[in-house]
C-alpha cells in the first residue's frame, strides 16, 4: 500500500519514538510472541484430563529452576519438546522411550488436555506437560548443561516476511537454546 508522505512521516515520528524510549522502559514493554493463542473448543474429556491429571502431570510455569530429578522422582536423560500440538507423537516416544523423560511445552489448551488424558490411558510416569510460552519456560525453569534433546517440529508457522519478528527459529533463540543442552545435546 502506498503511504503519503504525512503518513511515511508519522511512522518514522513512531519508530524515532521507540528508539528514544529509555531502556527500562523497553524491558518492561510487551514482547513479540512467537504464537497466537486460539483457544478451539474444549472437550469433556479434555476439561476433565486438566482438572484430574495436571496435578501430577502439569509443570506451573515458574521463575525458578527445575530440578528434572525431584520431577521425574529420577535421574535420566530429559528430551524438551515445543509445540506438540495434540501430543500423538509425544506420547509414542515417551512409550517407545522409558528410560528417559520428556517435558512437551504447547499453548494450545484443548491440546495440553488430549496429550494428558492420552498419556493417562497409556500409563505414561515419563511425561510433564506445561501450558506456556516456551521462550519464558527455557529462560527461566531450565537449567544449563539438563537437557539432552530439543524437539521442534514445524516451528513456524509464519509464512509471510513481516512476520519474520515471530519466528520462534531464529540466532538468539538457537543461542538461548545451547547452554541448556548437555555435551553431545541434539536439536
Amino acid at each position: 500500500r502506498m503511504l503519503s508522505r504525512k503518513n511515511m512521516k508519522e511512522q518514522q515520528k513512531k519508530v524515532e519514538n521507540v528508539n528514544d524510549t529509555p531502556v527500562d522502559e523497553q524491558k518492561n514493554m510487551r514482547k513479540i510472541r512467537s504464537f497466537v493463542k486460539r483457544e478451539g473448543r474444549m472437550t469433556h474429556r479434555q476439561k476433565n484430563a486438566i482438572e484430574t491429571l495436571w496435578a501430577t502431570m502439569g509443570l506451573d510455569f515458574k521463575k525458578e529452576l527445575l530440578d528434572f530429578n525431584d520431577v521425574f522422582g529420577r535421574k535420566s536423560s530429559v528430551v524438551f519438546e515445543i509445540g506438540f500440538g495434540m501430543g500423538k507423537s509425544l506420547i509414542e516416544m515417551a512409550l517407545n522411550a522409558p528410560e528417559k523423560d520428556f517435558i512437551g511445552i504447547e499453548v494450545h489448551g484443548p491440546g495440553v488436555g488430549a496429550c494428558l488424558a492420552d498419556a493417562a490411558d497409556a500409563g505414561l510416569t515419563n511425561l510433564r506437560l506445561m501450558n506456556h510460552d516456551a521462550v519464558e519456560v527455557l529462560e527461566f525453569m531450565i537449567p544449563e548443561n539438563s537437557l539432552a534433546t530439543f524437539q521442534l517440529y514445524f516451528p513456524d508457522p509464519w509464512h509471510k516476511a513481516r512476520h519474520n519478528k515471530r519466528r520462534l527459529v531464529q540466532t538468539s533463540f538457537i543461542d538461548d537454546m545451547r547452554p541448556k543442552l548437555i555435551l553431545g545435546g541434539k536439536i
